[in-house]
């Protein structure tokens, strides 16, 4: 072989392996779908997801609160149907992100799945839903007041379920929501039926805090209420509420 063709040949060579390696470390976009869809399909049949997650998942994949909230969102959505398409996906060498459209006997909602890679895999970091049609869908979004005045009102109106959705996450592991049964029946049958929200003060520590106090009117009565919303990731998530002189 002449030198010319050598030199040639060991370009190639070199090149290729060169390439090989990157795409190694940089998989190629289409390949997050498979994991992030075979991870949701085993956790939404109840089946172990130890393999598919992270070390250090941002969730309670080892506890409870990991198959409360997988029942949770079945008794919300109700059956799996498959996925719609990808919407979005985002790679680089160590982090992919991908969402994907869902659909189920309810409604539709987002999957958001977050990768990192450890050796040649891809392991999810953190996970989560979004609806996008039914009932959880029309949780209250924005103005962090009317959130917090909307969420009292859930409450008084035994709408708890949408009520824990707007928890924050160590919040929703700490009162699974099978476990997060107000007994709206037995506060109605003391003071009757709810009539209204009162404020009575709302005060920001800063953009991201905002305390509250609420009147909360009843036929026969009225009981005083406290809510903490702080925003996370862009979002409003209760992170406390209480009820005075009510045993929940």
């Amino acid at each position: 072989m002449n030198p010319v063709a050598r030199a040639l040949l060991l370009t190639i060579l070199i090149a290729g392996f060169i390439g090989g390696g990157l795409w190694l470390l940089v998989p190629d976009r289409s390949g997050l779908r498979s994991p992030a869809l075979a991870f949701f399909e085993t956790w939404w049949d109840g089946e172990p997801t130890g393999d598919a997650l992270a070390k250090d998942f941002d969730g309670a994949a080892s506890n409870q609160a990991f198959e409360d909230l997988r029942k949770y969102w079945r008794a919300i959505l109700g059956r799996y149907d498959g996925p719609e398409g990808v919407l979005s996906e985002a790679v680089d060498a160590t982090h992919g992100s991908i969402i994907i459209l869902l659909n189920f006997e309810k409604g539709t909602a987002e999957g958001h799945f977050d990768f990192i890679a450890q050796g040649d895999l891809w392991k999810l970091k953190n996970f989560r839903l979004e609806p996008k049609t039914g009932a959880i869908a029309d949780a209250p979004k924005g103005n962090p007041k009317r959130i917090a005045r909307k969420l009292v009102e859930f409450w008084a109106q035994d709408q708890w379920r949408t009520m824990w959705e707007m928890f924050e996450p160590d919040l929703r592991r700490q009162y699974p929501p099978d476990s997060f049964a107000l007994r709206t029946d037995e506060l109605t049958a003391t003071l009757g039926s709810f009539k209204e929200v009162v404020v009575s003060e709302q005060a920001s520590e800063d953009e991201k805090t905002l305390h509250s106090s609420f009147s909360v009117e009843f036929e026969k009565g009225a009981l005083s209420v406290t809510s903490t919303l702080v925003r996370i990731g862009g979002q409003w998530r209760l992170t406390a509420f209480a009820v005075e002189g009510w045993d929940q």
